[in-house]
């Protein structure tokens, strides 16, 4: 029996959930040579927009205030959910949600503090991508390779894919 085809509100949930749970994922400029990187999202599901901390003196922030197209790409820490995303990512200093997502962890990596001249957030607003959702386990799907090899038939419980778009 194959999976149930999700439909782009479902893929879209499963998307936010896992993401606001996971919180990593990497992000970067939708351009050739252009290098994604590990970043810690902040949802907000409400207005549909993920929040970076980042440093106005690192290349991505840089390039957010002209090159706009970017692309975050995710995988949810218990792998059920992977998401390839398009958007547009501006470098915007809003201390609103500095101080609203601001953390130890945070404050980590800006030893100066919410006052560190260099802090920015980087805005991304998502616009289409696509989530791939299987709930069955890596378990389930070795069985299900295995059982694929034998029968020469493809698995038949790998998840589904979507194809989503953002509203904001």
């Amino acid at each position: 029996m194959a999976d149930k085809q999700l439909t782009e509100n479902e893929a879209t949930q499963e998307f936010w959930d896992h993401l606001e749970s996971t919180k990593t994922a990497m992000l970067g400029l939708n351009v050739p040579e252009h290098h994604h990187q590990p970043m810690t999202a902040f949802c907000e599901k409400e207005t549909g927009l993920i929040w970076f901390y980042a440093s106005t003196l690192t290349d991505l922030a840089q390039e957010a205030a002209t090159l706009k197209n970017a692309r975050l790409v995710f995988t949810s820490k218990d792998r059920e959910v992977f998401a390839d995303v398009t958007g547009t990512l501006t470098a915007v200093h809003s201390p609103e949600h500095i101080e609203r997502y601001w953390s130890p962890m945070v404050a980590a990596w800006y030893p100066e503090g919410k006052e560190d001249p260099h802090l920015t957030m980087l805005c991304f607003a998502p616009s289409e991508g696509r989530v791939w959702v299987s709930k069955h386990g890596m378990v389930r799907l070795a069985f299900d390779i295995a059982k694929a090899n034998i029968t020469k038939t493809p698995p038949t419980h790998a998840g589904t894919v979507t194809d989503v778009h953002f509203r904001h």
